[in-house]
């Protein structure tokens, strides 16, 4: 993989044209959730009494979506501009929400251990090299408190890259449809400053800190045809783009 990439890529252009979600934020000022984001905001299960880190929080929505469900809720990013965006939808909350974000190099997470219910991960993993990213979730797994939960999503995989999103363009073109525009190894790394895109193993093994740990492939569409034939001919591991990784730390 490429070398990964500093906070100045990480442009107010970048979090507004190239980011997920970009359109929903624009439309909805943070507030309404692209599908990923929902989807971590249901497994976190964020409410009162509960304090979030968001790592690599970009633009902010989850931040911003813990708060209004009356969590404690901290973002942080190593981007001046993430920063900016989120403080720019912290500042919308009502008076009695709790919400915070620091600019902060994931490498150096300067909290106190054991005190975090649950600590977000999303589309940050494949922006890291694979050993600095061992220590950044060893360091998360001792700020968890016990039973507390690490939540990732990352994408794509390396085998959709690979394989399946060959087999899907081909799949597309024979039904007349639209065809996805190719991915490539050369363009996660120029545009979207991925250096560290990961199989499920890989992922495990980032997460090898953790007792308890769960990875799976994911698909991005819930029903259909196409999805009940790839999971029924063993092929998920190719056709899915996004990986969900879940590690609860021990109680004591």
């Amino acid at each position: 993989m490429t070398e990964p990439a500093g906070p100045e890529f990480y442009t107010g252009d970048y979090y507004r044209t190239r980011c997920g979600g970009h359109e929903l934020f624009d439309s909805f000022d943070g507030r309404e959730l692209e599908p990923i984001r929902r989807k971590a905001i249901e497994l976190a299960q964020p409410g009162p009494g509960q304090l979030i880190l968001d790592v690599g929080c970009g633009r902010g929505e989850i931040v911003l979506a813990c708060a209004l469900r009356g969590a404690r809720a901290i973002g942080i990013d190593f981007s001046p501009h993430a920063i900016e965006l989120t403080r720019h939808l912290l500042n919308k909350l009502p008076a009695d929400a709790a919400a915070a974000v620091v600019q902060m190099d994931a490498a150096d997470l300067g909290f106190c251990s054991n005190q975090f219910d649950s600590i977000l991960m999303l589309d940050f993993v494949e922006h890291v090299p694979q050993d600095r990213l061992r220590q950044i979730i060893a360091r998360c797994h001792a700020l968890l408190k016990p039973g507390g939960r690490l939540i990732i999503h990352t994408g794509p995989t390396q085998e959709f890259i690979r394989y399946g999103q060959h087999a899907k363009r081909l799949l597309y073109k024979l039904l007349g449809r639209p065809v996805p525009a190719l991915i490539t190894w050369e363009g996660e790394a120029r545009l979207a400053g991925h250096c560290n895109l990961h199989t499920k193993q890989s992922l495990r093994e980032a997460m090898a800190v953790f007792e308890q740990k769960s990875v799976q492939y994911h698909f991005a569409i819930e029903q259909g045809w196409l999805k009940r034939l790839v999971r029924t001919s063993g092929l998920t591991r190719y056709f899915a783009f996004h990986l969900w990784g879940i590690g609860v730390k021990r109680s004591s």
